[in-house]
């Protein structure tokens, strides 16, 4: 669970009586001769400079998104003045006199406001990668090979955090669920997932919940109802259905639902699809790394290690 603060599924395992157990953040990064890393003033450089190269990425493809959105502005208005000449000649009649200062300046604000309004559109895909390697943070001399390595390390954290290489995500858009994201501790469930669903079963009653009902088609017919077709030739009638298929399916069934919008079609076409494996393992003992002072004795699990090559 990532964030537990106002998270349905961190409240929904409160509401059922199972144990979300706090993962922490208390951990450490090493080289791989085991000298931790945290905190060093290496470590705060590398750190600051994927920050920096991030940024500057951003800042040049919001930058040719601004300009791509300006060109197709001018060009609807291009043709919209062509089209409103033509019409003129039609009926016979005279152009409008020249457009004073006052009028060309209140075009200009009303094409800029028009073309910020569009901006979102452009630039998706602008690839951070090829981005980031053009700006003049990433370009300028590592003072040592210790800060290459780390600045690497930052750079395979977020390619495991998206699932996906640098060169894969766009410039514009790689962070965008951070601003939905939930805030607080993240946690694990010490029953597991499955216990939720079990839960959210009991709670609405096994009656209502249909295992192996494998959906082939969903479809909207007569009255605004919705048809749900099985493989084995089962089909549920409902007031409406709410489709919370993972994108990857999606993706591979494209005939699943009916009539889908062309644009939300191409939507999920373009949208690209990671593979992330968690793997969780258990030890007999503790593995943790020890930190003693004179006072106290702190056990750290490792983070991540940064290796020579």
């Amino acid at each position: 669970i990532h964030g537990v603060r106002k998270n349905p599924i961190y409240e929904l395992a409160v509401a059922f009586g199972l144990h979300p157990l706090d993962t922490g953040d208390d951990v450490s990064l090493r080289s791989d001769g085991g000298a931790e890393l945290d905190g060093t003033d290496t470590d705060r450089l590398a750190e600051a400079r994927f920050n920096d190269v991030l940024a500057a990425a951003r800042r040049e493809a919001d930058d040719i998104a601004k300009e791509e959105a300006t060109k197709e502005v001018c060009a609807r208005r291009r043709r919209q003045q062509d089209e409103d000449a033509r019409r003129r000649r039609q009926k016979g009649k005279r152009g409008r006199p020249p457009a004073s200062s006052k009028q060309k300046t209140t075009e200009q604000q009303q094409q800029q406001e028009t073309a910020s309004g569009i901006q979102h559109r452009h630039g998706a895909g602008l690839s951070l990668g090829v981005l980031a390697t053009r700006s003049d943070a990433f370009r300028r001399p590592w003072s040592s090979d210790e800060e290459r390595r780390l600045y690497a390390w930052h750079e395979r954290h977020l390619e495991y955090a998206n699932a996906a290489g640098l060169r894969q995500l766009s410039a514009r858009h790689w962070d965008q669920d951070d601003t939905s994201a939930f805030d607080g501790k993240h946690a694990v469930i010490r029953e597991g997932f499955a216990a939720v669903a079990e839960g959210l079963a009991d709670d609405l009653g096994r009656d209502y919940v249909a295992l192996g009902f494998d959906a082939v088609k969903i479809e909207e017919v007569a009255d605004n109802r919705v048809l749900v077709s099985a493989k084995d030739g089962r089909v549920v009638r409902a007031d409406a259905v709410v489709c919370a298929l993972p994108l990857g399916v999606l993706k591979n069934a494209p005939d699943l639902i009916l009539e889908t919008p062309p644009w939300k079609r191409r939507a999920v076409d373009r949208l690209g699809f990671g593979i992330l494996d968690k793997v969780a393992i258990r030890f007999r003992s503790t593995i943790l790394h020890t930190t003693t002072t004179t006072t106290t004795t702190t056990l750290r699990p490792i983070l991540g290690r940064v290796d020579s090559d």
